[in-house]
């Protein structure tokens, strides 16, 4: 777990996040089903494709240390419905997208920006 922490501090891991959710919702809108299941299972494992970094900048320290502390705080219960809800929100943007719904698409994807930062 900590390999996985280090390599989530390099800053790449957090730029390329919505550029995948841009992909995906592209997927959805061409109905590729492989594609866009495929992009959603990368999701995940965007936060440890690049390299930790050799000093990592404080601002980075600072915020995934509040999100340990988050995640340390849940019992496996809220950590379950915490991955629901994120599994959720994919499929409601997957779903707004592949009815080629963009009014749609940016509600849902605006309210999960919104749950994230009431609750992160």
């Amino acid at each position: 777990m900590d390999w996985a922490w280090a390599r989530h501090h390099n800053e790449l891991s957090w730029y390329i996040r919505p550029i995948i959710l841009v992909v995906f919702c592209l997927a959805a809108w061409k109905r590729r089903f492989v594609l866009t299941l495929l992009i959603a299972l990368f999701f995940p494992i965007s936060a440890v494709v690049f390299p930790a970094p050799l000093v990592p900048k404080p601002f980075v320290i600072e915020f995934l240390a509040a999100e340990r502390e988050l995640l340390a705080a849940m019992s496996m219960s809220e950590f379950a419905v915490f991955v629901m809800l994120v599994i959720a929100f994919l499929a409601a943007l997957a779903t707004a997208f592949w009815r080629r719904s963009l009014l749609w698409g940016l509600v849902v994807a605006n309210m999960g920006g919104a749950i994230k930062l009431v609750l992160g």
